[in-house]
């Protein structure tokens, strides 16, 4: 209730649960507020009737509530067993109240609250107390059963064999109807957040909720799956266009460049020079062109980056050395285009300054280890390496918060990410000596089939 005291009216009151003399009962003894405590439970009795009232003062507004102690005795008699009879008490023990009109448990409820003796020692009902958050007390008679304990001991062992029968049966209903289908969805869940999106749930074993649940799950997976697929293959296609628009840049530069060494060789007459630089740049231009998804494989890229390496040996000459070590089984694996080649392309461009010797080793290779089986290149070179800064910013997960100069690793960071996801480590770091760069990529992700597509374990791209 809201009670208006200034102006003696109510702002709001329950006419469900109100009668008209309640409300008026409450009015009255509200306006005279000389016994209305603020914030603390009263029982007050009006028309003969107890009531347990709570009070807030706000300005001219009382704000409370008011629970009538018949109706409170009312629900607990109707919502337990006949052989249970209850008793209300004050706020501290000032009045009870127990079923109208019966004296002797009245008297029986009065008597065990004057008692000193505890209600296990008590002839008769057996007696229990419960405060309540309102500030009364609820109090209990239960008629005691005298039991033989000869009896007992009797039937004794069969009541505990039948109840711990009980007790198992309840188990495996619930393990059966609740805790196994809750732990094959976590399982569920659990196969899927680690990348498994070829998992699907069976649809026949348990009951039709739990059923209708696992169709839902298998329906959102798919769903996942499909939508995955469209964002990696709009990813690659991005990445594609990025190495295309890289190698637009550089192309007119790099081959004014070799333009001019072939000028020079033929100022020089020097005829080798000049076959040397012919067939070179051939090689490396028409894999240029030529480079794409479908047909493009290792080989492709290693001899690419031969031909670049050849090419920048003829033009400085006495300063630029290189091993290449390949393991031949690996040449025919279908691979991102322009991988390789941009690796040997940044050792020479951040690496060959100063007029130093630069010496660039280079390895693709298997490896072989406890987890499986996997393709690994590397790249390292005597240059100067990289501040730490430009380090961590390619090798984090993150993509950079600001430009970066080098965009030709980060774009081979996320073409390699976008084909293999997390089958893949890109890694680059400074050695005592230069620049390190690796690559490990999951044998298990190259499948070719008859039209060159590179098939991953849980999607295919094309083109």
């Amino acid at each position: 209730f809201v009670y208006n005291h200034a102006q003696n009216y109510f702002l709001r009151s329950n006419k469900q649960s109100v009668n008209v003399y309640e409300e008026k009962a409450l009015g009255v003894w509200l306006a005279d507020s000389s016994d209305v405590k603020d914030k603390t439970w009263q029982d007050i009795v009006f028309e003969n009737t107890h009531y347990y009232i709570y009070t807030v003062r706000k300005g001219d507004f009382y704000l409370g509530a008011f629970l009538s102690a018949p109706v409170i005795l009312e629900k607990f008699i109707l919502s337990s067993s006949d052989e249970t009879e209850f008793a209300l008490t004050g706020l501290e023990d000032s009045y009870l109240i127990t079923r109208p009109g019966d004296k002797t448990l009245d008297s029986a409820f009065s008597g065990y609250l004057s008692a000193e003796n505890t209600p296990a020692k008590r002839h008769g009902p057996t007696f229990m107390r419960y405060p309540s958050k309102y500030g009364f007390t609820v109090i209990t008679a239960t008629d005691r059963l005298e039991i033989d304990g000869n009896v007992f001991l009797s039937t004794g062992p069969v009541i505990i064999i039948i109840s711990g029968i009980l007790i198992f049966i309840f188990y495996l209903l619930t393990f059966r109807g609740c805790i196994k289908p809750l732990s094959y969805l976590r399982y569920a869940f659990s196969r899927v957040s680690s990348g498994d999106l070829s998992f699907r749930m069976r649809e026949d074993m348990f009951t039709n909720e739990y059923n209708e649940l696992a169709k839902s799950f298998n329906l959102m997976v798919r769903e996942i799956k499909t939508l995955r697929l469209s964002y990696y293959e709009e990813k690659i296609l991005q990445q594609q266009a990025e190495n295309r628009y890289l190698r637009a840049i550089t192309y007119p530069h790099f081959l004014l460049n070799n333009l001019n060494l072939i000028n020079n060789f033929a100022y020089e007459s020097n005829e080798q020079g000049i076959h040397d630089v012919v067939l070179n740049l051939s090689s490396y231009l028409r894999y240029f062109i030529t480079a794409d998804y479908e047909k493009h494989t290792l080989k492709n890229d290693v001899e690419s980056a031969k031909s670049y390496l050849n090419l920048n040996m003829l033009a400085y000459p006495g300063r630029l050395s290189y091993s290449f070590e390949t393991d031949d089984s690996l040449l025919n694996l279908s691979f991102p285009p322009l991988i390789i080649s941009t690796i040997v392309e940044n050792c020479i461009k951040h690496g060959l300054v100063g007029g130093c010797m630069l010496n660039i080793d280079i390895s693709l290779r298997k490896e072989h280890t406890a987890d499986g089986e996997y393709l690994l290149f590397t790249c390292s070179d005597s240059g100067p390496g990289f501040p730490d800064s430009v380090i961590d910013s390619i090798n984090s997960k993150e993509p950079p918060t600001h430009k970066t100069s080098h965009v030709g690793l980060m774009s081979i960071k996320n073409t390699l990410q976008a084909q293999y996801k997390n089958n893949v480590d890109f890694r680059i770091g400074n050695t005592p000596s230069g620049v390190a760069v690796s690559i490990r990529v999951d044998m298990a992700c190259f499948t070719n089939d008859q039209k060159g597509r590179v098939t991953g374990n849980e999607y295919t791209v094309a083109g």
